[in-house]
């Protein structure tokens, strides 16, 4: 009898199944919400309104600017070049992208690339180093719009 009382211990019931699915799914949905938690650090919300707009994402300062590439190329080396504490090392556009390469006095390289959107406006990545630096991000994103009213 007490072999017996031990084996039904064992056996695959609807609810032994049941349990072990719950299981399952309370780990996944622990670890999904751990991921959410440490990615949230790398991503941060969108600042700013309608002709301010921009996001810092994994270092990157992504933004999009009103205006053609055409436009948004010479005032971002404008911007580059007047800020004085960049030396401009690489230059390069094309009719669909463009790319600046600039190292500041730290040694630390500034890379700004441009490219054309569907709707005749100008998507703008600004990297400093090799984990960003906001503050500065934001300084050349902010010194390439002033170029961009002054053109206007």
């Amino acid at each position: 009898m007490v072999f017996i009382e031990q084996q039904s211990r064992f056996l695959i019931t609807a609810s032994n199944i049941r349990r072990c699915i719950i299981h399952k799914q309370n780990i996944l949905m622990g670890l999904t919400m751990v991921l959410l938690l440490l990615m949230a650090g790398c991503t941060a919300a969108i600042v700013g309104g309608s002709e301010r707009a921009y996001s810092h994402v994994r270092g990157d300062l992504l933004g999009i600017v009103p205006e053609p590439l055409e436009k948004a190329y010479p005032a971002s080396v404008k911007a580059l070049e007047d800020l004085e504490r960049y030396e401009i090392t690489e230059r390069e556009v094309n009719i669909i992208n463009g790319h600046i390469v600039a190292y500041d006095p730290q040694a630390r390289k500034v890379k700004v690339d441009l490219s054309k959107t569907e709707h005749n406006q100008t998507r703008i990545s600004i990297r400093i180093g090799l984990v960003g630096d906001r503050v500065e991000s934001i300084l050349i994103y902010d010194r390439i719009q002033h170029y961009l009213r002054l053109d206007q």
